[in-house]
């Protein structure tokens, strides 16, 4: 079995589902508004041009986060060689294209040993995903909290 060809084409589907469910929702919007489907609360007069473009123009603005999204991405199997060629191993001791290290390492969102995303990057040798998986107290991977507000009990600063 060639997982990296099921993965580009798993890929495509995902985008293909994506752009299909945006074109729904658009002409869906578009149907709406051409037939006059929205009224305002002042007397049913009928939308105001502004109001149309505003609605079609915040639909595709928060439907465009469907294209920004992480996908979970399918790792191949290390052998005793190790990856193949244009492949990186992350801590889990999965290959994934090096392309893939670049996008997900230090982006804000952690990818470590419950690997959200198929990526485990929760080590030293990816830098702990450069700190994205550090709790406030700079443990990776931990579970202390931070605390909202500090008070001084007693007065003394």
């Amino acid at each position: 079995m060639n997982t990296m060809k099921d993965s580009t084409n798993n890929n495509d589907f995902i985008i293909q589902t994506r752009v299909n469910t945006m074109k729904k929702i658009i002409n869906t919007l578009k149907h709406s508004i051409y037939n006059n489907d929205f009224k305002t609360n002042t007397g049913g007069n009928k939308m105001s041009r502004f109001h149309k473009l505003y609605i079609i123009t915040l639909q595709v603005l928060l439907l465009s986060g469907l294209f920004a999204a992480k996908d979970y991405v399918n790792p191949t199997e290390s052998t005793r060689n190790g990856c193949a060629e244009g492949q990186s191993e992350d801590c889990a001791g999965n290959c994934f294209p090096d392309s893939v290290f670049d996008a997900f390492q230090g982006d804000g969102s952690c990818d470590g040993s419950d690997a959200p995303y198929g990526l485990n990057l929760a080590c030293n040798e990816w830098n702990y995903d450069d700190g994205d998986c550090d709790d406030c107290d700079g443990v990776v991977e931990g579970d202390t909290d931070p605390i909202p507000y500090w008070y001084d009990i007693d007065g003394d600063g």
